[in-house]
């Protein structure tokens, strides 16, 4: 669970990043 959370996160993380960025709406 931590490493698959760890990709999650990672995952997840980028795509609010290029979310909030404007990059997808």
């Amino acid at each position: 669970m931590d490493a698959q959370g760890n990709m999650w996160i990672g995952t997840y993380g980028g795509g609010l990043a290029v979310y909030r960025e404007g990059g997808v709406k």
